[in-house]
């Protein structure tokens, strides 16, 4: 089986490439074709490269999260992360990137196990269920995958626009030698979610591993995805059905001191695991966080010492990965959930309810007894402060980008990011369309799709 999942993951790594040199010599069949439930379980497990749970690095660095200097900058090992620092409008100085390949291979392998899950019929009922698993699995990842590439890669979701522009490339087959245009923002979209209901149908309420999907993600994902499309009353819904499932926090007090990185990987509060791509700016010592965020934290929030190191005055680097590692953690969390919960409640109008939600939240984070519960009355000010207790929640998770392509388009909370590097000046304002990265040269050769503008 080891051999059929690696001679997939190559198959998949072609495919993303759009590689033709590859397609003019295809292995034989019946090497690449898993043979039963097992092999497509662990073609889902698979933790080689091109890993189910990795996420796109590029939305990290090009959110308001992160600031460097002239020596941080210099020392950046590509000149991608350098160009996506600064929003140029050309970011990618090689023809492919792992924030479009990684993404297709999950969708790859998914749609290899969708496929081949239909010639199986299981004898037994635990088989029954075990199989629901895995179809369940590949629509998560699928689904998954899809959005992770359209926050990168294709324009904002607008509610109540027409979504006509391009997205991305929907693979919804195993073939390889596909050719397929682009679809609309709004198809795309629409599959994410076809993805995840089918999910929700299969999948079991908890996971036996964070590694794997479960009811609880997909739902959990279902209200990211909502969120980002601001359908605040299905966001609402989608993550009380997750909470209904799951809401156990993670108890700051509870940490360890005097480690490198105090979280453990796998705690209790995730939902499913995942992180990002490492690039060098992720694991830096000069990749600063923003310093009106940390100064936003109070005297007994314990985020403040468990998620950063403090390298000088104002300087703080970010530590508090749920990998309990370098690594940067892109999953999905009940920390998430609650604070979307709590953000669409008080868009809906509940607005004590979604109080009530972050204040119970909060409660975990700060030193025990020292936490006094928000009680406002005005909307306004309430989702001022949920949005920001949102973000100190979840800086480095990547999840700012995507945030901050929605506000945007509220002049209350629209804002225009400025960097200075060099003795320059660089600034990304709010609708720009380089909140949209350019799609990687060699798929657009391969596929004749177009380049999205990235001029103003």
């Amino acid at each position: 089986m080891k051999k059929t999942i690696q001679i997939i993951m190559v198959l998949c790594l072609a495919v993303c490439m759009g590689c033709e040199e590859f397609l003019d010599e295809r292995p034989r069949k019946n090497l690449v074709v898993p043979q039963s439930i097992a092999d497509l379980q662990g073609l889902l497990d698979n933790s080689q490269t091109g890993s189910m749970n990795t996420s796109p690095g590029m939305w990290l660095i090009g959110s308001d999260d992160v600031w460097t200097d002239d020596l941080g900058y210099a020392s950046y090992n590509t000149v991608a992360e350098r160009n996506a620092y600064l929003w140029k409008e050309e970011v990618f100085d090689t023809p492919l990137s792992g924030d479009w390949t990684n993404p297709y291979r999950q969708v790859f392998a998914s749609n290899v196990v969708l496929f081949e899950s239909e010639k199986i019929v299981p004898s037994t009922a635990e088989e029954r269920s075990r199989l629901d698993n895995v179809i369940g699995s590949a629509h998560f990842y699928r689904a998954k995958a899809f959005y992770d590439l359209l926050q990168v890669f294709a324009p904002p979701y607008e509610p109540g626009g027409n979504n006509a522009a391009d997205g991305i490339i929907l693979r919804l087959s195993p073939e390889i030698d596909q050719v397929l245009p682009r679809s609309s923002v709004g198809v795309c979209y629409a599959q994410v979610l076809e993805d995840l209901d089918l999910a929700i149908e299969k999948l079991p309420n908890l996971p036996q591993v964070y590694s794997r999907p479960s009811k609880a993600s997909a739902w959990a994902m279902k209200a990211r995805v909502f969120l980002s499309m601001e359908d605040y009353a299905a966001a609402e819904n989608a993550a009380m059905q997750s909470l209904a499932i799951k809401d156990h926090l993670l108890d700051l007090n509870q940490i360890q001191e005097g480690l490198p990185f105090p979280i453990s990987q796998l705690n209790n509060e995730v939902l499913f695991h995942s992180q990002m791509i490492n690039y060098n700016f992720t694991t830096n010592a000069r990749t600063f966080i923003d310093s009106t965020l940390i100064k936003s934290y109070g005297e007994h929030d314990l985020r403040k010492q468990v998620y950063f190191l403090e390298r000088g005055p104002m300087n703080y680097t970010f530590r508090g990965h749920f990998t309990g590692s370098v690594n940067a953690f892109s999953g999905l969390s009940v920390g998430e959930v609650m604070l979307t919960a709590a953000e669409a409640k008080v868009r809906n109008g509940k607005v004590a309810d979604g109080l009530g939600l972050l204040n119970q939240f909060l409660v975990s984070r700060y030193e025990e007894g020292t936490f006094e519960p928000y009680s406002i009355n005005d909307p306004a000010e309430a989702l001022e402060t949920v949005l920001l207790e949102r973000r100190k929640e979840l800086v480095f998770r990547g999840l700012r980008w995507t945030d901050l392509r929605r506000l945007n388009r509220d002049s209350r909370f629209a804002k225009t990011l400025v960097r200075e590097i060099g003795g320059e000046t660089f600034q990304l304002p709010p609708g720009s369309n380089r909140y949209v990265y350019p799609i990687p040269q060699e798929e657009l050769d391969y596929s004749g799709v177009s380049q999205n503008d990235r001029s103003n």
